[in-house]
């Protein structure tokens, strides 16, 4: 069975909740540039939930193979200072919601969003600069990509539908 075969109400609930979360998760990146720890184990948990009501179909190996390259790449991301912890494990926990054949357009969508979301802020910050008489260093700005990770994942979900 894949997702396509599911009728659109069986999994209507449990996107709208995945959706939600995800903008509570950006949300909160925005307003303190941290994601607790709540939010990649909700992601979790609403999988398993969906995943044993079989709302979400396609290989379980696929999902978890998913889940463990983007934990592992998120990891090592973070390691370097790339991206932030939370950032690695909200990503992880969303990917593990697509199956491998998703990646590549998750990935896509994520980084185009971060894209668009740090030149938003980079202007932002510079129109700040610009106003004050002791700007500040730009380097300081640190980038809430738990936005870019929501709008990806948005933008990703009607696809797992097709």
């Amino acid at each position: 069975m894949t997702m396509s075969t599911l009728p659109l109400g069986a999994a209507l609930p449990f996107a709208l909740i995945f959706m939600a979360m995800l903008v509570g998760a950006a949300i909160q990146d925005a307003r303190s540039r941290t994601i607790s720890n709540g939010w990649p184990l909700a992601f979790l948990l609403l999988f398993v939930i969906a995943w044993s009501m079989n709302v979400i179909a396609g290989p379980l190996g696929s999902h978890l193979l998913h889940f463990g390259i983007a934990l592992v790449v998120g990891l090592a991301l973070f390691a370097f200072r790339w991206i932030g912890g939370g950032d690695a494990k909200l990503y992880a926990a969303v990917a593990l919601w697509f199956t491998l054949g998703h990646a590549l357009f998750l990935l896509l969508c994520v980084v185009l969003s971060g894209a668009v979301l740090a030149i938003a802020h980079l202007a932002i910050a510079m129109a700040r600069n610009a106003r004050t008489k002791q700007p500040k260093n730009l380097r300081d700005n640190k980038l809430a990509y738990g936005i870019a990770i929501a709008v990806g994942a948005i933008l990703t979900l009607p696809r797992a539908f097709s």
